[in-house]
């Protein structure tokens, strides 16, 4: 019977069957398709690590950057009502609802640094039919740009840290603020206990500036703390090279400012030996010290307050020359500046006074100005 009826379908019969059946798989794929192109959600990679740095390094002023995001959600007209942006499973509140096609959102790369910070980041993007997800796609960045950290010591009465510190804060859009601490309460161990703070902040591309402005020892070789009493009371440049040895600091622009009289004796200078911020685990390519004065002078104060933005400051000469010419030159230049015109004031009531650099003057972020 079964044979008979094969015969009576024909082969005409079998091919259509054939034919039928392959359009039908073909819109079943068809279909498949689509339904899967309407959960579809495609992020494109945000400008971060070594490209954001390169776009850093071209132009460093973060206020007119930002972090991009691309993507593209494929919708169909009522397929999903509601849609959501977390970053790092923060709800962000000024995205709630996503058209459907190419989307971008731009994040001010200043502001997201500072509230989200230098971590590996998760962008998502989650869409809903009310209450249910109907698509949802994750994708894992790092924005990584160059901060700026600071760390001070300073006479009770003397302005220089607090003013420099001002001056990088009042630019924060290209001097991105990271962990900043001054005092004028300190001892040896208080700056020990600061640049070890310091190393858990800091990164290979960052700045760091370490600042004094201080009493020197001739006698000594040392600056002079404003608390502690024997070794506690005076550091030398063995000491600090000490200091910033036994933290291995990452960075490759560290900048180490000293105004006090004879400050250049820490740079190679000993009571007994010539140990001294020569000798750190560092490359003179990855560093710039720069001393108000010759292992062998004294530095000076200007002999009144100085007026600036209304309000009067108690100021070494070198250290108010530096702040005045970074904020008009390349740290290449501004070096130069500032000593030259440090000479020149205290030439003007008979005195000497020559600023001296050690390292290399060609500090990335401070020449992108």
């Amino acid at each position: 019977m079964r044979f008979r009826w094969f015969h009576k379908i024909g082969v005409k019969e079998v091919i259509l069957a054939v034919l039928l059946l392959l359009m039908v798989s073909s819109l079943l794929i068809v279909h498949f398709v689509v339904i899967k192109k309407l959960h579809y959600i495609h992020i494109i990679s945000p400008k971060s690590g070594e490209v954001f740095r390169q776009l850093y390094n071209s132009s460093p002023n973060l206020m007119d950057m930002y972090i991009i995001f691309e993507f593209d959600i494929i919708n169909k007209d009522g397929y999903y009502n509601y849609s959501a942006v977390t970053i790092d499973g923060e709800k962000d509140s000024n995205f709630t609802h996503i058209q459907w096609g190419r989307n971008t959102i731009n994040y001010n790369a200043r502001d997201f640094i500072i509230q989200y910070g230098r971590v590996i980041h998760n962008f998502t993007i989650t869409c809903f039919r009310d209450s249910e997800i109907v698509s949802k796609s994750s994708i894992s960045f790092i924005v990584d740009p160059p901060l700026t950290h600071l760390i001070g010591f300073y006479q009770p009465t003397w302005d220089d840290i607090i003013l420099l510190s001002q001056e990088l804060r009042s630019r924060d859009s290209i001097f991105i603020p990271g962990f900043y601490y001054y005092t004028d309460n300190w001892s040896e161990s208080t700056v020990r206990t600061a640049i070890k703070k310091l190393d858990k902040y800091e990164e290979e591309q960052d700045v760091v500036i370490i600042a004094f402005s201080a009493h020197g020892s001739e006698v000594l070789k040392a600056i002079l703390c404003t608390n502690g009493t024997g070794d506690e009371a005076s550091i030398t440049g063995a000491e600090l090279k000490d200091m910033i040895n036994a933290q291995t600091l990452d960075t490759h622009n560290l900048i180490i400012i000293v105004d006090a009289c004879n400050s250049a004796m820490l740079y190679n200078k000993g009571v007994i030996f010539n140990v001294g911020l020569k000798d750190i685990n560092l490359s003179p390519d990855y560093y710039s010290f720069m001393f108000s004065s010759k292992a062998d002078e004294d530095s000076y104060m200007f002999s009144a307050p100085i007026k600036i933005g209304g309000k009067y400051y108690t100021l070494s000469i070198f250290t108010y020359y530096l702040i005045l010419a970074l904020h008009d030159y390349p740290l290449k230049n501004a070096f130069t500046v500032a000593a030259r015109n440090t000479t020149e004031e205290v030439n003007s009531f008979g005195e000497d006074q020559h600023p001296v650099c050690f390292g290399n003057l060609n500090i990335t972020l401070f020449n992108s100005i």
